[in-house]
């Protein structure tokens, strides 16, 4: 399937990156991702752009017809809520921080959605994630059926996720 392979060119990009990704954020790099969530929220919002979207680093969208990857991070995380709180007009603190971060402690999490032309597409597949000779099943997945797209009345999406531990991905390159 095409998201497959868009899931594999995403963690092979990011998996010898993942140092860069940073797990286990210090204060520095939380700085870092805030001033960045800052810096892109004010870009965003004087071009009239949505500000809550993941930074596309960080997605592989194969179009409304395949369905999508997203790769969550630490890093992404912070940077993500930071623009969020700024389109509330609330700056965001060093309080919020923890919040944000403990859900990723020491993973990474990948959010997939796919999309079929039938209620129940999800019953031809099996849904998991796999690295090398590593198969792993999604944390949640509705395996029996998909929800409505909405504005489609032929088109059905299911959205699983999957969270990979510090330890447990490998570099695709060689």
């Amino acid at each position: 399937m095409k998201l497959a392979a868009g899931c594999v060119a995403l963690i092979a990009l990011t998996a010898g990156q993942v140092e860069a990704a940073s797990i286990n954020l210090t204060a520095g790099q939380v700085q870092e991702a805030i001033a960045l969530g800052t810096a892109t929220y004010q870009h965003l919002k004087s071009r009239a752009q949505p500000v809550d979207d993941l930074d596309p680093g960080y997605v592989v969208d194969l179009g409304p017809d395949i369905g999508r990857a997203l790769l969550f991070t630490e890093f992404s995380a912070v940077e993500l809520e930071t623009r969020r709180w700024l389109a509330i007009n609330r700056g965001f603190k060093p309080e919020d921080v923890e919040p944000v971060l403990q859900p990723l402690r020491g993973k990474l999490k990948f959010s997939v959605t796919l999309v079929g032309g039938q209620r129940d597409f999800l019953r031809a597949y099996t849904a998991r994630l796999e690295q090398g000779h590593t198969r792993r099943e999604p944390a949640s997945w509705d395996i029996f059926r998909g929800s409505a797209m909405e504005g489609s009345r032929r088109r059905w999406v299911a959205s699983g996720q999957y969270f990979l531990r510090r330890g447990t991905w490998t570099s695709a390159r060689p």
